[in-house]
């Protein structure tokens, strides 16, 4: 019995990612029961609510018409494009189907390597459906293929400090629950992927291997530089120095290798994508934002909340010091994350390295999500499944807390985002409670790996760590 509960739960996994999740109306369809809903006119079955529900994941649609227009493939003669006329690539839609190029010709605010799930997503589909149903079975592969990867570093992690393995799928199956469509209306389960399997590598003592995957990850979300500094930390504690030369050397030839191509390629485009985020304003669920809110919230002080790079800043009086704080907070968080690794004492080497080595690292990616002026909801998933594979001291209060926050998140995008928008008190103190659980959650992890990174005891590297 205790056999078949593994296989139970990777199967749920692809159940609640796959089919759930992937079950919507086409989009004529979703537009008039959502117009039905609006006015209370709505009535049907509960798989008739659910599918309504699904069906909210707007960048779903944009990565189906960017995908369409991209390969010169015509929209079925079903798809609503008059509904569409907020999308980025509306300018494209009336002109006769022709490849374009992503950068040169069609704007792409992603890095190069999200552009593959969505080409071969649209390529093997036929209508909106399918192609929802193919990228849902996508990133179905590449999160079985991260959870893959994280049982080979559980099984590197002394027993007392790991959970059970059916815990941890159970852990990460209810994370999908909670955190709800999110899962496959973005494409951030890929660089959680190559992040896991960079550390799964470098654990293994594959530097150039992890070297390959981390650069493969900063070309899919940016946010995965963050692992190489502290793998080469830790070559340095180990006195690998020619390890860290080559793996960065190896880092530096194919992410600039890369980026240099597509900016000969596809010109002033390729760069817009760079100056696209780096123009970012404070966005409205970030913490820096929280400030602002609660004033407005507590004494009627201004704010200007305004649509900006897809989703919503906001602007008030001092919010350009926290916007200057925003660029300068994120890199002091990680440095300081960086030397508290450097001083840990203990041999590097040891059969516990493993152990040392994923508190910061889940940390690395904690402490950006909560510091950086941009707190879009999808960044949660770059935790997962790694989170899981970390005890704390209180695992039951702290996943507690990790499933309630992804809760709050759902709750707020896409259900309650409206009132945010409006700066309605109900979603300014629900933007609140989130922000705080996860201060929280990233204080946690903090204050377990530095009070309990100097207390082990390092075992003789003889000793049996599986």
């Amino acid at each position: 019995m205790r056999r078949a509960i593994t296989p139970a739960l990777l199967c749920a996994h692809v159940l609640i990612l796959n089919g759930l999740f992937g079950m919507r109306d086409a989009p004529d369809e979703y537009l008039r029961k959502s117009r039905q809903f609006v006015a209370g006119e709505f009535r049907g079955t509960p798989l008739d609510y659910l599918r309504l529900y699904n069906g909210q994941g707007w960048d779903v649609e944009y990565y189906y018409e960017w995908s369409t227009v991209a390969l010169g493939k015509g929209f079925e003669p079903s798809y609503p494009l008059a509904h569409r006329s907020i999308s980025p690539v509306r300018a494209y839609f009336d002109q006769p189907p022709q490849f374009r190029a992503p950068y040169r010709d069609l704007p792409f605010e992603y890095p190069p390597l999200l552009t593959v799930p969505l080409l071969a997503a649209r390529t093997l589909s036929r209508d909106f459906l399918g192609f929802t149903r193919v990228l849902a079975l996508f990133i179905s592969a590449a999160y079985l293929g991260a959870l893959g990867a994280g049982y080979a570093m559980w099984r590197l992690l002394p027993p007392a400090e790991r959970l059970s393995w059916p815990v941890v799928l159970g852990l990460s199956a209810a994370s999908l629950l909670f955190l709800g469509t999110l899962w496959v209306t973005r494409l951030d389960v890929f660089p959680s992927l190559l992040y896991v399997l960079s550390l799964r590598a470098f654990l293994e003592r594959r530097p150039v291997r992890s070297a390959l995957w981390l650069a493969a990850g900063v070309l899919t979300k940016a946010y995965a530089i963050l692992l190489a500094p502290l793998l080469a930390l830790c070559l340095y504690r180990q006195r690998r120095h020619g390890a860290i030369v080559s793996a960065a050397a190896l880092v530096i030839a194919v992410v600039g290798g890369v980026n240099l191509l597509l900016g000969a390629w596809a010109g002033a485009g390729y760069w817009d994508s760079f100056r696209y985020h780096a123009s970012r304003g404070i966005q409205i669920e970030s913490l820096y934002a929280s400030w602002p809110l609660l004033r407005h919230l507590a004494w009627g002080t201004p704010v200007r909340i305004f649509d900006s790079h897809g989703g919503l800043d906001v602007e008030a009086a001092g919010t350009g010091l926290l916007l200057a704080a925003s660029s300068v907070v994120p890199m002091l968080v990680a440095g300081a994350i960086y030397l508290a690794f450097l001083r840990l004492p203990g041999d590097p080497k040891a059969p516990t390295a493993t152990s040392r080595l994923l508190p910061p690292a889940v940390l690395l990616v904690f402490a950006f999500v909560v510091t950086f002026k941009v707190l879009s909801p999808q960044f949660l998933i770059w935790l997962m499944p790694l989170i899981f594979l970390w005890r704390p001291r209180r695992p039951a209060a702290f996943f507690s807390l990790f499933l309630f926050m992804l809760l709050l998140t759902q709750l707020l995008v896409p259900n309650f985002y409206f009132l945010l928008e409006h700066a309605h008190p109900a979603g300014i103190l629900l933007v609140t409670a989130r922000n705080v659980a996860l201060v929280t959650l990233c204080g946690w992890v903090a204050w377990d790996w530095l009070a309990g990174s100097g207390s082990r005891p390092i075992p003789p590297a003889s000793s049996s760590v599986s």
